[in-house]
This record gives structure tokens, sequence and C-alpha cells, in this order.
């Protein structure tokens, strides 16, 4: 940024960072547990890959 003006330019008039987007994620998890539970509910055997894909999210939720 020291050795470039546009690239100066374009951080100091970019807007602020706000905790808006710093709490982006948090929406996930309940998201998750939700449709996990409505599998569970339901027929297993019919909602399997989704089933299996929501316990693959919350692999890749909990590494994040």
């Amino acid at each position: 940024m020291a050795k470039d003006e546009d690239i100066a330019r374009y951080v100091y008039y970019s807007a602020p960072s706000t905790y808006q987007v710093a709490r982006y994620s948090d929406w996930i998890r309940p998201y998750l547990d939700y449709q996990k539970s409505e599998c569970e509910r339901n027929n297993y055997a019919y909602y399997k890959s989704k089933y299996d894909n929501i316990i693959k999210s919350f692999d890749y939720l909990n590494r994040f």
C-alpha cells in the first residue's frame, strides 16, 4: 500500500468494517441444527444424502 498510490487511495476511501460483517457466520450453525433435526424427524432414508451433507458441513464449520 505504501508503494502504490492507487491501492492506498482504494483502502482509504473504502467503507470500514462493521460488526455486522464480523458476525456474518453466526446464522449458519442454528440453520444446520434445524435442518438436521428435520431430517431426523422425517424419513431418514429418504434424506440420507442431505443428512450426510449437513454432517459434513458441521465438520467444515468446526474447522472454521
